[in-house]
């Protein structure tokens, strides 16, 4: 038996080799035909293209026995990979994305309740990529902290264990995209612990932080609770996840604002900020696809 479970490791292992060679092929051809294509002033996203080849993995699947699903995660990771170097070759002031955000709403019909949810679902996506175990994500007053609230929502549905540490959550009110995101996440049961100056975020047992406090048009420095909870995030000594903009980094300039997060990873929503360029607090820049596809397009010409 023990001959036999050898031998079928050892053909694992030589199929795992020539797996991860020809992604390597793939993902090399992939990264051309996005460089020509940011070269050509072209949009990363291509709906029919994308539409086709997940016919045609699905088909692939099917015919070698294997779930289409497993098959579309390896695929829509290199192919996400790709679009992010592609989208963060230009960038956009922080004025170019408040009217992206108006325009997906007065052009394409997609709402600015819409735009959080899908911001909130992609931060999820994102922490779920990088950690199994207990997530804290800090939320503040405004639309980043109602992306937060979305985010920790969308954890819960995983069944991942969450908290959210809230600044003045007695202070959002229903109607207002914050206060309704807050009031979905606690509606489904979520945990709030009241931001203070004396909490100790480090002893929260997280093993992920994902920070939504600031969004990217701060503009005066940080001070008080916020300035509390950011040097709390950054000596927690774990893994942090900001929401479009490390809180504390001016979107455009990348001036810290007294105090700043040092993230692991930043995910930015929609397009591309000028600070990722010149802040070292970003980390490892992603561009989460949240506006609509032709908008997109139009933006990159």
């Amino acid at each position: 038996m023990t001959a036999g479970l050898d031998d079928l490791r050892a053909q694992i292992d030589d199929v795992d080799a020539r797996l991860v060679a020809l992604l390597g092929q793939r993902f090399e051809l992939t990264r051309g035909v996005g460089w020509l294509k940011a070269d050509g002033g072209l949009a990363s996203l291509d709906p029919g293209r994308e539409r086709a080849q997940d016919a045609r993995f699905a088909d692939l699947a099917k015919s070698a026995g294997v779930d289409p699903t497993l098959v579309r995660q390896v695929f829509d990771d290199v192919r996400t990979a790709v679009r992010h170097e592609h989208d963060l070759t230009r960038p956009f002031t922080i004025a170019e994305m408040q009217d992206a955000e108006r325009r997906s709403q007065a052009e394409f019909g997609v709402s600015l309740v819409e735009l959080m949810d899908r911001a909130g679902q992609a931060l999820a996506a994102t922490a779920r990529r990088m950690t199994n175990g207990a997530v804290l994500v800090v939320c503040g007053t405004g639309n980043n902290g109602g992306d937060g609230y979305v985010c920790a929502t969308g954890l819960l549905k995983h069944w991942v264990d969450v908290t959210v540490c809230a600044v003045a959550p007695e202070s959002l009110a229903a109607g207002t995209l914050a206060g309704d995101a807050a009031a979905a996440y606690m509606g489904a049961g979520g945990r709030v612990v009241a931001a203070s100056k004396d909490l100790d975020l480090g002893g929260m047992g997280s093993s992920l932080i994902v920070d939504a406090l600031f969004g990217s048009g701060l503009s005066r420095p940080v001070e008080g609770v916020y300035a509390h909870l950011i040097s709390q995030i950054n000596d927690c000594g774990v893994p942090v996840l900001s929401a479009d903009i490390p809180s504390g980094v001016n979107g455009d300039t990348g001036e810290i604002m007294g105090v700043a997060v040092r993230a692991t990873r930043t995910l930015m929503m929609g397009l591309a900020k000028p600070a990722c360029f010149v802040s070292d607090n970003f980390g490892i820049c992603e561009v989460a696809d949240i506006l609509p596809p032709d908008l997109v397009a139009q933006l990159v010409q």
